[in-house]
């Protein structure tokens, strides 16, 4: 709503300047024209046009000013600025139909085609229409002014259809980008190609992959649990246990998504014991509510549900969480020592529903919360930027 409203009101406020800008054009040719009289001249028709905006009625604006850029191509930073501001409010027909006309004027000279094109390669963006938006930025990719721009419109649209081979592509020709930024977001590309021919069978293209995204970024933790994952499924227990490990001290905070396959393959290794001391080496901000349970299950006495009951609220002491405080109250209300476990029901559902909430994940770039892991934010589209909100200032 706040940003509709700062749109609008910038409309309102540059709307002066195109008009004073295309007054002043329309002015300059038509002393150079030296004819034109009546509803041919430059300055009346633009005033008309500028009129009908004021009025509301931007179909006739847009009439005036597509007749006024067949007769003079002087203005036409004036209809590019206007486009743009359609484009801002949403009116992206009426955007695309004022670039298109200028693109179709033959008197336009290299610079202004450029940054017409430019103007309606983001129409097309905004309208969907992300095929021809592509058409258009392949084009400007050859202009040295437009190249970078383009390349990076070129990546989010292939990014947003998931064409991951020809995203890579378009990043390693973005030179302005810092390299490290650049290998980080390439090995994700190349985790989502072998997220996709982990869903066709083809095992030797995800094992393929994954080796291209740790050769780019060798700290890349989602390959690590990619290819952890890959092992435990091919009955590889050792090479997992490796992967997961390797994940957890790449991104010690995400722990709690592998924590439960680290434990399985310990118990299948016969290694509880290493688990358990590996456990305590965690940094505290690594431990999440998963984490800590497990932890938590071990260290008490697994036959013993009282002793396992009072490890938790012991830790609830410590380190409060709603998470464990519904583990605890799950515990409490199966116990036979309750008078009123219907109660405790109750209040388990509450403390369920807020879990869920405190379980979340952030985004750490643009705060987007979300119940699961995202690799990319739905919002900000930053990739790897997304972390337990438990975790984020470890409360």
């Amino acid at each position: 709503m706040i940003i509709d409203l700062m749109i609008e009101y910038l409309f309102w406020l540059l709307l002066p300047v195109a008009a004073a800008s295309g007054w002043f054009a329309a002015r300059s040719s038509f002393k150079k024209q030296q004819s034109g009289t009546g509803s041919d001249c430059p300055q009346k028709g633009y005033f008309k046009g500028l009129n009908y905006i004021l009025n509301e009625q931007p179909d006739k604006a847009i009439e005036v000013f597509v007749e006024m850029v067949q007769v003079d191509s002087e203005t036409v930073e004036t209809h590019l600025a206007l486009g743009n501001l359609f484009r801002k409010r949403g009116e992206v027909d009426r955007a695309i139909r004022i670039h298109q006309n200028l693109i179709a004027r033959p008197t336009l000279n290299v610079s202004q085609r450029a940054h017409a094109l430019v103007e309606l390669g983001q129409d097309y963006m905004s309208a969907g229409l992300l095929d021809r938006a592509e058409n258009i930025f392949c084009e400007l990719v050859e202009n040295s002014r437009y190249k970078a721009l383009a390349l990076r419109y070129l990546k989010d649209i292939y990014q947003s259809e998931k064409e991951w081979d020809n995203a890579i592509k378009v990043l390693r020709r973005m030179s302005d980008l810092p390299r490290t930024v650049r290998n980080k977001t390439i090995a994700q590309y190349y985790c989502e190609l072998a997220e996709q021919a982990r869903e066709t069978g083809d095992v030797p293209l995800v094992k393929r992959h994954l080796k291209q995204a740790i050769g780019v970024d060798p700290q890349c933790a989602r390959a690590s649990m990619l290819q952890g994952e890959l092992e435990w499924e091919s009955g590889n227990v050792k090479n997992a246990l490796r992967c997961y490990e390797r994940f957890i001290s790449q991104s010690p905070e995400l722990s709690d998504e592998v924590i439960e396959r680290v434990y399985d393959c310990h118990q299948q290794l016969n290694s509880v014991k290493k688990f358990l001391a590996d456990l305590r080496r965690l940094p505290e901000a690594a431990v999440g509510p998963v984490t800590r349970r497990v932890g938590l299950r071990l260290h008490s006495n697994t036959d013993d549900e009282k002793s396992y009951r009072d490890a938790i609220y012991a830790a609830l002491e410590d380190h409060p969480s709603l998470s464990l405080t519904e583990n605890w109250l799950e515990l409490l209300s199966e116990s036979k020592e309750i008078d009123s476990p219907a109660e405790l029901h109750k209040l388990l559902s509450v403390i369920t529903r807020l879990a869920d909430e405190d379980e979340g994940y952030r985004c750490q770039h643009c705060g987007y919360v979300a119940k699961s892991l995202h690799w990319l934010c739905p919002s900000c589209k930053h990739w790897d930027s997304t972390i337990p909100i438990n975790a984020i200032g470890n409360p």
